[in-house]
């Protein structure tokens, strides 16, 4: 699932429709269109306000959720692969 997908799965699970989450974001539901048909990511301070949103209609911490999109992203995936295999490397180095 990428982060587009991840939003509007969110917004639903919160009963809210594009259009109240676009009052309460500022995000366009061009944007949400972007995000989950083009797999296009947001701006940094588009993605915390995303995120902050979430956390207070969900009543869980920021980092929670940012961390749930974060997950919805590829490229963490792949950074975190990326970074155990850096570690493993290191560990062998040390041996």
């Amino acid at each position: 699932m990428g982060f587009g997908e991840w939003i509007c799965k969110a917004v639903h699970r919160h009963g809210m429709t594009h259009r109240a989450f676009e009052d309460v974001t500022g995000v366009s539901r061009g944007s949400l269109y972007r995000w989950r048909i083009n797999g296009q990511l947001p701006r940094l301070e588009l993605f915390v306000q995303v995120c902050e949103v979430l956390a207070r209609l969900g009543g869980r911490s920021l980092e929670d959720v940012m961390l749930d999109g974060l997950r919805s992203v590829p490229d963490y995936g792949y950074a975190l692969v990326r970074l155990a295999q850096v570690q493993h490397l290191l560990e062998v180095d040390d041996a």
